[in-house]
């Protein structure tokens, strides 16, 4: 039996595409986003010292290589699976003015 790693949903899940781009500063190009699980039944039982590793345990991310092609140009573009919660964050968690985030 093949072993998936990632969300298995019914049929009455959705998948979106996101896309994340038209970000200030300039601190963004070229760099990787990172996607980790956040359900509350997977974290909402972890103490903080495991929520902690949760956090630090970089085999949990998914790592989304940045595009510099159209549609959208100099961003990320994602597809999520509906119903589920997801924190995501940057090679080294950079702060940022303005992002935008359009769900194609």
């Amino acid at each position: 039996m093949d072993v998936f790693d990632g969300i298995k949903c019914s049929s009455a899940v959705q998948v979106r595409r996101l896309a994340f781009y038209n970000y200030k500063t300039d601190i963004f190009t070229n760099m990787e986003m990172k996607i980790v699980k956040y359900d509350n039944s997977l974290i909402g039982s972890l103490n903080t010292t495991e929520m902690a590793d949760y956090l630090l345990n970089t085999t949990a991310y998914s790592i989304v290589p940045f595009k510099d092609k159209q549609d959208p140009g100099n961003g990320w573009a994602i597809p999520f699976v509906t119903g589920h919660k997801y924190k995501t964050h940057w090679r080294y968690g950079l702060d940022f003015e303005e992002m935008q985030i359009d769900m194609i």
